[in-house]
């Protein structure tokens, strides 16, 4: 999915001791993108060795390619920098991970 250029304007910003607030003031020209889509994840019953069990197989829409967006920023005070952003390229079902504490 990618975001409406208008709605990423103000979408990156940070604060600094020496230069007040920073955001981007415009919007993103290149399309900011999320992953979004349905895998299949399924319960199931198996017999091994003449037992029964419950199984599972967990999949989610995960990125596997990157790219790398420089930003601009301009802060309260006028000066202006470049802040990296990973932005998505693509997406695909992986194997759910488990949550990280």
């Amino acid at each position: 999915m990618v975001t409406d250029n208008h709605a990423t304007i103000g979408m990156f910003y940070m604060t600094t001791y020496n230069h007040g607030h920073c955001a981007n003031r415009y919007p993103i020209t290149s399309p900011i993108r999320y992953c979004l889509g349905f895998c299949n994840t399924r319960t199931f019953v198996t017999r091994k060795e003449g037992m029964w069990s419950q199984g599972h197989e967990c999949k989610s829409c995960q990125p596997s390619r990157m790219e790398t967006l420089r930003i601009p920023l301009v802060c309260d005070d006028g000066f202006t920098f470049e802040k990296n952003f990973k932005n998505v390229v693509e997406c695909q079902c992986t194997k759910c991970r488990p949550a990280s504490r």
